[in-house]
């Protein structure tokens, strides 16, 4: 069974149960401005030189959808260290595919102490093969409960053979159930002959419908005559995996 196993990275698009701790772009970014917000005292504030002022008024501002004066006064608030308006400029860099800025504006927001901009530096530098800086974002992010850290951290720490940190980190990513950590602690699990353990990961992940554990599960089941891997072999067949497909005929046959 170990040949079989792939340990997966975690990939954009993937999610978590609970999400990751939160941010200060998660505190100001994901809010509407409050209804008594004022406009007057905010500019006012601003023109003083009061980051938050700037910062608080871009997003009444936006929500008021005057977008251009908006992002003047975000990057105004960035320019004077605001960390969740470097965090903005930031995330407005990459959705324009400007990693350069991005990168910049992470690193800036990361300093100051926010988990979200350290966990996005790492992901820029990983994909530009800068993987020990990456891991050092990575573990600072993940120190704080990030949980996406934890898991992407526990990949980089499996791929340079630190299985026993990895595996640390992907228990620690496991208990606020990511997917991609429990089905990895069951092939790790697996591969060190320890079924019983490769059973419990793998089913929790599968119960979170990740198929590839369901693939897992159904086979090592079926290795033991067990009638339970039916049961997953159907479950993976029904998300199309063709693997899967093949498997559930089989063990179908074998139970007469």
């Amino acid at each position: 069974m170990a040949r079989r196993l792939r340990i997966l990275p975690w990939r954009r698009g993937q999610t978590t149960v609970e999400p990751p701790a939160p941010s200060l772009w998660d505190e100001f970014l994901s809010r509407p401005p409050e209804p008594d917000d004022d406009e007057t005292r905010w500019r006012a504030e601003a023109a003083d030189g009061d980051a938050d002022a700037m910062f608080a008024l871009s997003r009444l501002l936006e929500g008021d959808g005057r977008d251009a004066e908006a992002a003047d006064w975000c990057h105004q608030a960035a320019m004077a260290g605001h960390p969740a308006a470097m965090a903005a400029q930031a995330h407005l860099h990459d959705q324009r595919g400007a990693s350069g800025e991005a990168r910049f504006w992470w690193r800036q927001a990361a300093e100051q102490g926010d988990t979200h901009a350290m966990y996005s530096l790492a992901l820029l530098l990983e994909h530009g093969g800068e993987k020990g800086e990456a891991e050092h974002w990575y573990q600072a992010a993940a120190r704080q409960d990030h949980v996406l850290a934890q898991a992407q951290l526990a990949y980089l720490l499996h791929q340079r053979g630190a299985d026993q940190e990895a595996n640390h980190w992907w228990q620690r990513a496991a208990e606020h159930g990511h997917v991609s950590a429990l089905y990895n602690l069951g092939c790790q699990a697996a591969i060190a002959g320890h079924t019983r353990d490769a059973e419990t990961w793998w089913q929790r992940a599968a119960e979170l419908d990740h198929v590839d554990s369901m693939i897992c599960l159904a086979r090592l089941l079926d290795s033991e005559q067990d009638a339970r891997a039916g049961h997953w072999w159907h479950r993976a067949a029904a998300e199309d995996h063709p693997v899967a497909a093949t498997g559930s005929g089989w063990a179908r046959r074998s139970r007469g």
